[in-house]
């Protein structure tokens, strides 16, 4: 009996570790206990498989290699050209560095942070009032006006870096962080290279670090606010606002006339050349507000870049000037729409379909947060989510279970 007892005790505990190592190569972390034996499951684990299985490669010579071998080296060769620098900074470069970084905050500015605001500051905000009004959102819309055609002429461009993480010069960041008074070590594995750029994003501190990288970028675009020939954007002078970045995703807000756009060029440029990331100008958008077409032409000319049409999305959500029609949200009923009717989810039992809708339904409270769902938009996704959840697809009439009154009832 006490054997029979400890090999079921192993069994358990093997099955266990069994279905987790599954769980890991199948990447579905939303799966209830119930669905780890179905086919579901199983086809998730050769879909991941199949997608990240190269078999087949293009060289240089755009010559196709399906020789592993071949595969390898080419694997190997574009690597080993995205990790590897181009060379030691300069002292000029690294004096640039430390010249447009802000080491510290003001102690003035401190007080001003952790001061209490005084009685006269909250009275003066309320007699700023109109009557029978309220204090508005802390923010300020600055794509509001840009379907007008009268107005100052201003300009939204929306930067896409290419390979963000994976083009930061360690030395820029090296001097970037002691230039704010930081000491760090690096170690790293040396296989057939050794690394010399690249932010792995998985890493939990790389974000923290590419916001020093963006510190430069900070400091330059701080100096060109200073220079005669820049004009803010309007409603930024006052706050001396440049720019919006969050990670790597960046606009930059200006004037739309030449003079200004020539001068945040040049400051691409520096910034580039300081930190070895690369612009991808293919994917960099230029958004106009009140500014004559002929201009408009001159200026993306002059940037080498595409002119965008708002919407724009920015943090994943969509920016406009005006209010977000039907169009604009069928991405967002799209995206769930796909999540419950891939090839795979016909497999599942009606508590995995449960389970998936609701790591699907979760993702719209970003969306919620952030922008009003129009009733039309929340009755289609449920249509979907209902239809999907009695006959396991999301179109066509369905046959519920149970009658609304039943689970209606106390």
């Amino acid at each position: 009996m006490i054997l029979e007892r400890n090999l079921r005790s192993d069994f358990v505990r093997l099955s266990r570790v069994e279905i987790e190592l599954l769980r890991n190569k199948a990447r579905v972390n939303w799966l209830e206990q119930g669905d780890f034996g179905t086919s579901y499951f199983s086809k998730s684990i050769l879909a991941y498989r199949n997608r990240h299985q190269i078999s087949m490669m293009m060289a240089e010579d755009e010559r196709l290699c399906t020789d592993p071998q071949e595969v390898e080296n080419i694997v190997v060769s574009v690597y080993k050209g995205l990790f590897t620098g181009r060379g030691p900074l300069t002292e000029f470069h690294k004096d640039k560095i430390k010249q447009v970084l802000i080491k510290k905050i003001p102690v003035e500015a401190c007080g001003a942070l952790n001061a209490q605001p005084s009685f006269q500051e909250v009275r003066d905000a309320f007699l700023m009032m109109a009557i029978g009004k309220c204090l508005g959102t802390d923010g300020l819309r600055l794509v509001q006006w840009y379907y007008k055609e009268d107005g100052v002429p201003k300009a939204a461009i929306k930067i896409d870096l290419q390979k963000a993480y994976d083009m930061v010069e360690w030395e820029s960041l090296w001097v970037g962080m002691s230039a704010h008074g930081l000491s760090i070590e690096i170690h790293f594995p040396v296989a057939e290279f050794a690394s010399s750029r690249g932010l792995r994003q998985g890493d939990p501190i790389s974000s923290y670090l590419f916001i020093l990288v963006l510190e430069i970028f900070k400091g330059l675009m701080k100096e060109t606010s200073c220079r005669p020939d820049f004009t803010f954007h309007p409603h930024c002078q006052q706050l001396g606002i440049t720019h919006l970045s969050f990670a790597d995703n960046m606009i930059l807000l200006v004037s739309a006339d030449m003079r200004s756009f020539q001068v945040v060029k040049e400051t691409l440029r520096v910034f580039v050349e300081l930190t070895g990331l690369k612009l991808n100008c293919d994917k960099s958008k230029v958004y106009f507000g009140s500014t004559p077409q002929l201009l408009r032409d001159q200026l993306c000319k002059f940037m080498d870049m595409f002119e965008g049409v708002l919407p724009m999305k920015y943090l994943g959500i969509p920016l406009s000037s005006r209010n977000l029609t039907h169009e604009d949200y069928s991405a967002f009923i799209k995206k769930i729409c796909d999540k419950i009717t891939g090839w795979q989810a016909r497999d599942l039992s009606m508590g995995g379909r449960a389970q998936l809708i609701r790591s699907s339904i979760f993702g719209m409270n970003f969306w919620c947060a952030n922008l009003p769902l129009p009733k039309y938009v929340i009755e289609e996704v449920e249509r979907m989510v209902r239809t999907f959840l009695w006959n396991g697809k999301a179109e066509g009439s369905y046959n519920a279970k149970v009658s609304w009154s039943t689970i209606c009832l106390p």
